[in-house]
């Protein structure tokens, strides 16, 4: 393995001795990867601006600029993939560097070496109770989500449904916009402070020297989200999202095949037990609502991820249950790429930071999340087409096996306008949401954090917006709104010693279903709801 390191280099011996703690991003040629800066401190202080210094701001970045996903600290030099973007990864050989490609291999070549052998890249997860077909379809399905021009292909199918199924006005209406023109694309730091466990990881990983940069940087590590871009992008999301409303979960639900029923999918609001989530995530999957108040989560990333496996893995109802009454669900779907933090050392100052990134370990729901959008797919897809004559042949081969098709610049584009229709639809009802959230709610925040919890707590999980404390109130509020809208509406309380968790209302109460709108406002509160949405919506036809 090649572990020359950077300090070799004349340049990075410059950078190197600096007594900055924030190190400038550094000009290079395209033959050497950027130096990003990380912020001053290791701790939260309210009212700071978290950009780091001299970084180019996102919307500005250069197409031959991969992000800097090199960060110095001190004297010490950390490979940063939670900085790497999506067009470095569909096309390597053009955005990125010998070393850089290297380096990003090192990570996708390990999770691809041992989901070949074992099927998982989480150790406590197994996959022996599967049977030896539903093994195949499980490694098909790890290696399907590493896969991004084919989910470029999927994600241009579903905008196409969705430019049939949504009114023509509409559809020229968003055809005309690119979600820039009404949201603001943002970086955001993942930890506020790093938690025990992980600080206890980096001590068993790294040299002493090392461990106190090493934690300032993993406490550096960044995410992205958009946001409606002031009182003229909310005006717009408030005015257009009602008119998407219900159409993706109908093209998804027309697009699955292998038996997997996603039309039924009800939405989760709140945490839902186990026992009661699996039989319904193993028939149907399910939606998370963004009154459970974790905004980076995505309400539709499973059903797009359990809707692109059955087409492209061949991904069956059958091995689905099987994943799901074996506790696979969570490293197939929902494996968070920032709880752990593993650090491999290439050189003397020189470290690589591995699953702290939803692309690089894509499975889980927040990299088709913050794809989608900030609208990095399309625009991703734009920037490509223009170079489309520069790329290798084997680069061209990637998309011509993805969409089974000859490619061209035009289709390229056609496929662009194609998925930021989808980035619109989702965008539009992630953020109408977020506004109906704060028109009720009135917290203050910073970013996606409210003040007060920032205040009060040491460490927060991405993208809550109100104190867990506050969630069952939160949650109440919107089954209440779903029930008043028509929907049925199922609730949950841990309350009860009945094996019947949905009983639910007070100890008197021994109906299953919601029946009068009081039932909403019984203590104990209700720990979360099943929502399954009114049949109301106009039905996709089946091509």
């Amino acid at each position: 393995m090649d572990r020359v390191s950077f300090t070799d280099n004349q340049k990075y011996q410059l950078a190197l001795s600096s007594e900055k703690k924030v190190a400038f991003p550094v000009s290079l040629d395209k033959s050497e990867p950027s130096i990003g800066g990380i912020r001053k401190d290791r701790y939260h202080a309210i009212g700071t601006d978290y950009s780091p210094l001299g970084e180019i701001p996102i919307s500005k970045r250069s197409i031959s600029d991969p992000g800097p996903i090199l960060v110095k600290c001190n004297k010490n030099l950390f490979w940063d993939l939670s900085r790497i973007d999506l067009k470095s990864l569909l096309l390597p050989g053009t955005f990125l560097t010998e070393r850089s490609k290297h380096i990003v291999g090192l990570q996708l070549g390990q999770h691809i070496a041992e989901i070949s052998s074992r099927g998982t890249t989480l150790k406590e997860a197994d996959i022996k109770p599967l049977n030896a077909f539903q093994q195949i379809q499980y490694k098909l399905c790890k290696l399907k989500m590493l896969d991004y021009p084919a989910q470029l292909s999927f994600f241009d199918l579903v905008g196409t449904k969705l430019r049939r199924l949504l009114p023509q006005k509409l559809v020229e209406e968003l055809d005309s916009k690119q979600p820039l023109d009404y949201l603001s694309v943002k970086e955001g730091f993942i930890n506020l402070q790093l938690t025990a466990p992980q600080k206890v990881n980096i001590q068993k990983q790294v040299k002493p020297s090392a461990r106190n940069d090493a934690e300032t940087v993993c406490n550096s590590q960044k995410y992205r989200y958009s946001q409606p871009d002031g009182a003229k992008g909310e005006k717009f999301v408030k005015a257009t999202a009602p008119k998407t409303q219900g159409a993706l979960l109908k093209v998804l639900g027309n697009l699955s095949q292998a038996g997997i029923q996603l039309r039924d999918a009800p939405e989760f609001i709140g945490y839902v037990p186990s026992e009661i989530a699996n039989p319904l995530a193993a028939k149907s999957g399910f939606t998370d609502s963004n009154w459970s108040a974790n905004f980076l989560h995505g309400k539709y990333s499973h059903l797009l991820a359990l809707a692109f496996l059955s087409r492209e893995a061949h991904l069956t109802a059958s091995t689905l249950k099987a994943v799901v009454t074996h506790g696979l669900w969570n490293d197939l779907l929902d494996h968070s790429p920032y709880a752990e933090i593993d650090i491999e050392q290439l050189g003397n100052h020189e470290f690589l930071i591995h699953n702290r990134n939803p692309f690089t370990c894509p499975f889980n729901p927040f990299a088709f999340q913050e794809m989608l959008c900030t609208g990095q797919i399309s625009s991703t897809l734009q920037q490509v087409a223009e170079i489309f004559d520069k790329l290798s042949a084997s680069e061209h081969s990637l998309f011509t096996r993805a969409f089974q098709e000859e490619i061209t610049p035009e289709r390229l584009l056609q496929a662009a306008q194609n998925i930021q229709l989808l980035e619109h639809v989702i965008a539009l009802e992630h953020h109408y949401d977020i506004l109906e959230i704060k028109k009720y709610f009135t917290m203050p925040t910073f970013g996606l954090i409210p003040l007060e919890i920032l205040e009060k707590n040491k460490s927060w999980t991405y993208g809550q917006f109100t104190d867990l404390e506050k969630s069952s109130e939160l949650s109440a509020f919107a089954a209440k709104r779903a029930f008043k809208k028509g929907d049925k509406v199922v609730a949950i309380s841990k309350h009860f010693k009945s094996p019947l968790c949905q009983i639910f209302g007070c100890q008197h109460f021994t109906q299953k279903e919601v029946k009068e709108m009081r039932d909403f406002d019984v203590k104990p509160a209700f720990t979360s709801f099943i929502v399954w949405p009114s049949k109301s919506a106009p039905v996709i036809q089946a091509s």
